[in-house]
């Protein structure tokens, strides 16, 4: 068998490899769980930034202590 022969199926077996790693069910629950929490992290992520706009714009309450 020629050396360029076997070297060809090996790169076409190493990206149909890939490939199918890449690939999941949709149906798959550890798929779902990566899903819910990817979308969770982005939910947490804007309210954080909200939160730190929110903190950094003066307000009519800054430099005021509450009374004790």
């Amino acid at each position: 068998m020629p050396v360029p022969r076997l070297e060809e199926w090996r790169a076409q077996a190493l990206s149909g490899i890939e490939a199918a790693l890449q690939l999941r069910d949709a149906a798959d629950p550890a798929q779902l769980r990566l899903d819910e929490a990817n979308r969770r992290i982005g939910e947490l992520s804007l309210e954080v930034e909200l939160l730190r706009a929110r903190c950094e714009k003066p307000g009519p309450f800054v430099g005021r202590r509450s009374r004790p």
